[in-house]
């Protein structure tokens, strides 16, 4: 055997096998070390990453929880809502029915009052014609002015004749001053006067022209009467409507005279 340096070689050879046998050792201890590391590392974020995903999660829930309780306690209060106005609307139709119940008694018992006045009208026309009725004559008149120079006439006419029956009316208006007269076109042009007869129409007047008086003539059968007025026109009327076609029944209202 072979000496090398006071070492023979089979005692190399085992040096040599036993620092690669170390070697190998060590490497293996730092790999498991390194393996070990990467699992903790891996383990840890991980545990974030989970913990941040559950922590979002349990948020969400917990939002989603309030977002849920807030419109339960929107939808009860609407319903509460709902309730009062449904219990407010019941009770104005109740309401409204008896109104509209006593209404009806009401018109029912204005219709039931009114045939008997007319009962009684018609009476007393056919006693005053047989009594010699009642001569023709102007129970009121007046002058109303409306906007854009337009003039409304308003006539109360009576007269019964002594035949019991209507009589044909011709009434003719006439606006005149110092130095000139205009004849205003009436509307019907005649009426048929069996007790009273309310004459109603409108006009424009002539431009420039300033009336100083109005005459009123009416011409019934066998009887005639003229009534001459001084011109005077109240307020200005300008909720009028804008024809005579769409006037009111209230424009038949017997004109009330002022003192």
């Amino acid at each position: 055997m072979i000496s090398i340096q006071g070492f023979t070689v089979k005692q190399v050879f085992i040096s040599t096998t036993k620092n690669q046998r170390g070697s190998t050792n060590q490497i293996l201890a730092l790999f498991l070390i390194a393996l070990i590391f990467a699992s903790l590392i891996v383990a840890v974020i991980g545990y974030k990453f989970g913990y941040r995903q559950g922590l979002y999660s349990v948020e969400r829930t917990m939002t989603a929880n309030n977002e849920a309780v807030a419109s339960v306690s929107e939808l009860t209060a609407e319903n509460a809502k709902l309730k009062q106005d449904i219990a407010t609307a019941t009770q104005e139709r109740d309401i409204s029915r008896a109104t509209l119940e006593s209404l009806r008694t009401d018109i029912e018992s204005l219709k039931t009052t009114n045939l008997q006045l007319e009962q009684v009208n018609e009476l007393l026309k056919t006693s005053v014609a047989e009594q010699g009725g009642v001569a023709l004559n102007i129970l009121a008149s007046e002058i109303v002015s409306l906007p854009e120079n337009t003039f409304e006439y308003r006539f109360d006419v009576a007269m019964l004749d002594i035949s019991g029956k209507a009589v044909k009316m011709f009434p003719k208006l006439t606006l005149l001053n110092e130095t000139s007269m205009v004849e205003i076109p009436l509307e019907p042009s005649s009426y048929d006067v069996r007790g009273v007869a309310n004459i109603r129409g409108r006009f424009i007047m002539p431009e420039g022209f300033v009336p100083k008086q109005m005459k009123l003539e009416l011409t019934a059968g066998t009887q005639k009467v003229r009534q001459l007025y001084n011109w005077q026109i109240g307020k200005l009327i300008t909720d009028a409507p804008p024809a005579t076609a769409a006037m009111s029944n209230a424009s038949q209202r017997p004109i009330v005279k002022s003192e």
